[in-house]
């Protein structure tokens, strides 16, 4: 991140920092911030995250739908430097323990409608002996996706677009992906804001195709009948959980409705 921050301030870039929206007029295209500055625009691009401000000027009936609790615990020892995953704990969701180097990241997170409370959460970090180590957070997760993520010349990108992965709750790679679509379809119709517009929503297509094919699937990978099924089929495949990682969950070379079929035909049954 702090590359591609210097990389625009290297090709004349400027970067604004505690500046507070305080109004914006799509109609005369000013923003004006809370210090008294004022600026004019010619697009936006709204890379703002989950509580993003700039969806409201977008879609402003926008609601987020899922919910996370986490908290950060210091590594002890060897036996903690792994990350795991844990389902069951929350309906509709899971846990993790992530290991981050001198700290571990440890939480859970579902839709809200599910059981994912603070009360759960506390009573999974008991189950780990770290209910006194870990100070307490959550956020919401905007699960689903705008529809249609401009308005205005203003372009929604990553969590601020709702591109979240519904099985995962990962983000990063939408993030860096619909970043990228935005920025060349700005820059390749920059003079034409309808055709900027119509470039950036084809090339949305392809990660909204990938997060429908995860909605779809999501309701049976959180069945916890499924789950103890699929569990016993996976006792022995110790490489499953990187392959996914390395092809679905960080590039999405293989999508989730072909992940079986693609896995035995790249690896052995023993792996």
């Amino acid at each position: 991140i702090f590359k591609v921050l210097k990389n625009y301030i290297d090709i004349g870039g400027e970067v604004k920092y505690l500046f507070t929206l305080k109004s914006l007029d799509p109609v005369q295209k000013f923003v004006s911030f809370f210090n008294g500055e004022t600026y004019s625009y010619t697009y936006i691009i709204g890379a703002d995250g989950a509580y993003s401000v700039m969806r409201k000027f977008v879609d402003s009936k926008y609601k987020k739908t899922s919910f996370c609790f986490e908290g950060f615990a210091p590594t002890i020892s060897d036996d903690e430097k792994a990350i795991s995953l844990y389902f069951g704990n929350v309906l509709r969701g899971y846990a993790w323990d992530f290991y981050r180097g001198e700290s571990r990241a440890i939480g859970c997170g579902a839709y809200v409608r599910s059981n994912c409370s603070l009360h759960t959460y506390k009573s999974f970090l008991r189950k780990l002996n770290k209910e006194n180590e870990v100070e307490i957070k959550g956020a919401f997760i905007p699960y689903d996706y705008v529809k249609e993520p401009v308005k205005n010349d203003i372009f929604l990108v990553g969590d601020a677009a709702g591109l979240i992965d519904p099985i995962t709750g990962e983000g990063i790679y939408f993030a860096i992906l619909s970043g990228n679509y935005a920025a060349n379809a700005i820059g390749k119709f920059f003079a034409d804001t309808q055709e900027a517009k119509n470039d950036y929503l084809k090339n949305l297509k392809g990660i909204h195709s990938i997060i429908k094919g995860g909605k779809k699937l999501k309701k049976y990978i959180y069945s916890p009948l499924i789950q103890k099924i699929v569990f016993k089929k996976l006792k022995g495949h110790n490489n499953v959980f990187k392959y996914a990682c390395d092809q679905t969950i960080s590039t999405y070379n293989v999508l989730y409705h072909n992940f079986v079929k693609t896995y035995k035909k790249t690896k052995k049954p023993n792996n």
